[in-house]
């Protein structure tokens, strides 16, 4: 009997989550035909995951991530954050209320909000997304090569890591109830 259901997030960052007691058992035994065809929640969950990576880029981290150096602050400003191109500000790039050179994992010039876009946007490029019906495995992530090392942190740079919140995880949950119950 499944109860398990594991989501992979990014780099290495696994959320499991298992259904005990009887909570679990009625849920996971009455629902037995719906476990051979979880694509559809799967999907469901990964565009959930999607939406709480959105909340980190747009929150500057849940919890929140280490402020930039001051010397990586300088740098930015000197590549002309927080000005985007026509020298206005880019809405999808606005954190905390604001753009500026201290946004957090978000780049200055034409490429900026790549990895932000690689995390959150199914339709980039650099996008990754697998999905396992038969494991019940969900992984979103980015291929940005630099994607590891602020989901990791360095000898030189704090990790800044793409986390799920409660809410996230709550409404992952929902989503696997409602549709093993046959909610629509």
């Amino acid at each position: 009997m499944l109860n398990t259901l594991v989501l992979t997030i990014g780099y290495g960052a696994t959320l499991v989550i298992t259904c005990e007691g009887d909570f679990g058992a009625s849920l996971f035994e009455v629902n037995a035909g719906r476990l051979e065809h979880l694509k559809p929640v799967l999907l469901q969950i990964g565009d959930l995951i999607r939406e709480g990576f959105k909340k980190n880029f747009a929150s500057g981290g849940r919890p929140a991530w280490m402020p930039l150096r001051p010397s990586t602050v300088a740098a930015k400003a000197r590549m002309g954050m927080p000005k985007g191109p026509k020298g206005g500000v880019i809405r999808r790039l606005v954190q905390n209320g604001a753009f500026g050179s201290d946004t957090i994992l978000i780049g200055a010039g034409p490429g900026g909000g790549k990895m932000r876009d690689a995390f959150v946007q199914k339709s980039s490029p650099d996008h990754v997304e697998m999905i396992n019906e038969k494991d019940g495995t969900v992984d979103e992530g980015a291929s940005v090569f630099y994607a590891r090392f602020h989901q990791q942190g360095t000898k030189n740079m704090a990790a800044r890591a793409q986390t799920l919140g409660e809410d996230d995880i709550a409404a992952m949950l929902q989503a696997l109830t409602d549709y093993l119950k046959g909610a629509e």
